[in-house]
């Protein structure tokens, strides 16, 4: 303290942590929760200045209307991650905010959200004014998601259409080998004739 005058004084500091987890913290809130004092004696145990640990649980803090900047709507968007109907809703309801958000926010979303796989880069949604358009941003990935829900589909669709199909001809080839015509075994198998023909050639 020996270049700390009479009248010196120090700024005051104030951290919070933000704790953008999914599940609830479940860490030390204070800092001697942080410590390791079992074996320390109770005499000096005492003697250290507990601190707490200011924390805000982004997903489940109750107070959004307390924050006067974009972070009220970060964290209302974080909220609601976990539920695509009910986010659509909230970004719908805050279109002029979310049509026009600041880069640092719209990156801190595409990442927190655990979206960064299917949110675009934010450069694709850059407005005239240097800000970004979560509204579009979050109906392309809809779109994204829908077209590949449908790709998958089909690639499923095709592949049990194949499986069904080898297991057909093995029923008609087996049945032929049993001496059966062309018309018992479409009549067993409830397929056209035309198609028994088709896979006997």
């Amino acid at each position: 303290m020996s270049c700390f005058g009479k009248n010196d004084r120090l700024t005051p500091v104030l951290t919070i942590v933000l704790y953008f987890g999914a599940n609830a913290w479940d860490g030390p809130r204070t800092l001697k929760e942080m410590l390791d004092l079992e074996n320390c004696p109770p005499e000096v145990s005492q003697q250290i200045i507990d601190y707490p640990l200011h924390l805000i649980e982004v997903r489940n803090y109750p107070h959004m209307e307390k924050f006067q900047t974009d972070l009220r709507y970060t964290f209302g968007f974080l909220h609601r991650a976990e539920n695509k109907q009910e986010l659509m809703e909230y970004v719908s309801e805050n279109e002029s905010v979310f049509s026009h958000l600041d880069g640092n926010a719209y990156q801190l979303l595409r990442v927190m959200s655990n979206s960064g796989k299917i949110l675009r880069e934010k450069e694709n949604y850059e407005n005239d004014g240097g800000d970004y358009d979560m509204c579009q941003a979050l109906l392309d990935m809809m779109e994204d998601s829908k077209a590949q829900g449908i790709s998958i589909g089909e690639a499923r669709g095709i592949s049990i259409g194949e499986s069904r199909g080898i297991q057909l001809a093995k029923e008609v080839i087996g049945l032929q080998m049993a001496g059966k015509s062309a018309e018992e075994i479409a009549a067993i198998c409830q397929i056209p004739a035309e198609k028994v023909e088709e896979i006997l050639r």
